[in-house]
């Protein structure tokens, strides 16, 4: 039997590219949770000046058709002396309100007014109902060797 790879259990579905950025709220790419058991968003944060907050909604579809807070689901924040760290926030499916038709589900970063924060975020799907996870990937995700 052949050794599993990475990328057939495991598959960027989504992202915040890397940027500096204050005042705002960035969110990352829908993650379909029908084609995932579980899933994983990983947030980078590098110097900052600002507090940084992190959490996942939850929507019925890719257009963020009732969106909300995904309940237990967000970071305490980062503050303004908390540089070069990560958080990682892991969703089941059934974390979701899917009896009610959600299953789509992303991050939310929001950074407070100061002169920058720099932060980058990765969503990476798990557990994948079919093989290999890569045939799930997100679009801009260049490459998978």
């Amino acid at each position: 039997m052949p050794a599993t790879k990475a990328h057939d259990i495991a598959a960027v579905v989504g992202a915040i590219d890397p940027q500096s950025a204050n005042n705002t709220t960035l969110t990352s790419d829908w993650v379909d949770m029908s084609k995932f058991k579980t899933a994983a968003f990983v947030l980078s944060v590098g110097v900052t000046d600002c507090t940084v907050a992190f959490k996942l909604v939850e929507a019925k579809d890719s257009s963020a058709t009732g969106a909300q807070d995904l309940s237990g689901k967000a970071i305490t924040s980062y503050t303004a002396t908390d540089d070069n760290k990560q958080a990682v926030i892991s969703v089941n499916d059934t974390d979701l309100t899917v009896n009610t038709g959600y299953g789509w589900v992303r991050a939310s970063i929001t950074l407070s007014n100061a002169t920058a924060g720099l932060v980058s975020l990765v969503a990476i799907g798990l557990q994948p109902r079919f093989l290999p996870a890569s045939d799930n990937k997100h679009a801009d995700c260049f490459q998978t060797v």
